[in-house]
């Protein structure tokens, strides 16, 4: 772990060295790029890392008039910001209101042409919230989100993420009733994502799939 955490942080250096630091811009990247390997190795708590994040993406927009304004621009890098600040925020009306405002800004995408033209980035951002909005027991509108990115990676042909989309939904089922076992449309569901996990070659997901119904 050690060896990936400071040969990452080597690299960082090298990118560094070849940044003008005059460009707040700049900066930010490369203190977020701190942050993530950071993060990714556990020298951060989460919520360290939430509020280092808030600070960096102050840099070129205060998370603050990203909450509450209806008019506001946001790079694909300051949007992959705000998603990780929703991951680990603590705060459950501040996470809700970070899951609103991504999907909102998602959704933004309004004709299909749009919408696969940032397929990438919009099967990235809407997994993530509707995992979230699952959490916070909105069960329909996670479902209803996740059946919407998966028909668009569907349209696609992303089948990558599929797997999650559809484990979401039975996880939603079974959280929803208080059950401790998956019925048996469920445990049909997640085989499915064992499937397309293996045509994937996801071993990582497809173990995880397995555990879920043995």
């Amino acid at each position: 772990m050690k060896a990936g955490y400071d040969e990452c942080n080597s690299c960082i250096s090298e990118i560094e060295k070849r940044l003008d630091k005059k460009y707040a811009l700049n900066v930010q990247t490369i203190n977020i790029l701190k942050l993530f390997n950071e993060h990714i190795y556990r020298r951060i708590s989460d919520t360290a890392y939430s509020e280092r994040m808030i600070e960096e993406l102050g840099r070129t927009v205060p998370l603050e008039r990203i909450i509450n304004s209806n008019n506001v621009f946001l790079t694909y890098n300051e949007i992959k910001y705000v998603r990780e600040i929703m991951v680990v925020e603590k705060n459950s009306e501040i996470k809700k209101r970070l899951a609103d405002k991504l999907c909102l800004i998602m959704d933004n995408h309004r004709t299909p042409v749009a919408k696969y033209s940032h397929i990438i980035m919009y099967e990235y951002i809407m997994t993530t919230v509707s995992s979230i909005y699952g959490d916070m027991q909105q069960y329909d509108k996670s479902n209803e989100i996740s059946d919407r990115t998966l028909k668009l990676c569907l349209m696609c042909r992303r089948t990558h993420i599929l797997p999650r989309l559809i484990y979401n939904n039975q996880w939603n089922g079974r959280t929803r009733e208080n059950r401790e076992q998956y019925n048996r449309h469920e445990i049909e569901e997640i085989n499915k994502c064992i499937i397309i996990s293996e045509f994937t070659r996801n071993e990582k997901e497809k173990n995880f799939f397995e555990k879920q119904v043995k």
